[in-house]
């Protein structure tokens, strides 16, 4: 299952997991974050305990936009032990998002 992460839930979720997580970076305007949502919430049920899936709509979360740098949508972003290990940006297919994730399993 993915989880929507805040600003308030970000570090907790995200920073302080003990397994991978994989970010997933989009916007409500964002017609590729829209295709790609299903997607996403396939591959959290396929890699569950494998993988925590987490999404962050940069129009709510600007401090975490920013602090991450992401500069399109959507972006993907890996982080492995509280640190970014991977980095995808702009559409992608479900095959990439696997090649991408398949690296830390």
């Amino acid at each position: 299952m993915s989880m929507e992460v805040n600003e308030k839930s970000f570090n907790r979720e995200v920073i302080d997991s003990d397994i991978p997580v994989f970010v997933f970076f989009w916007a409500s305007w964002c017609t590729a974050c829209k295709r790609t949502q299903e997607v996403v919430k396939e591959l959290a049920e396929e890699y569950n305990g494998k993988f925590k899936i987490c999404s962050v709509n940069v129009d709510r979360n600007f401090i975490i936009s920013e602090k991450y740098n992401i500069k399109g949508v959507p972006s993907f972003v890996i982080f492995v032990n509280g640190k970014e290990v991977k980095r995808g940006v702009g559409a992608k297919s479900r095959r990439q998002l696997k090649e991408m994730m398949d690296e830390f399993v």
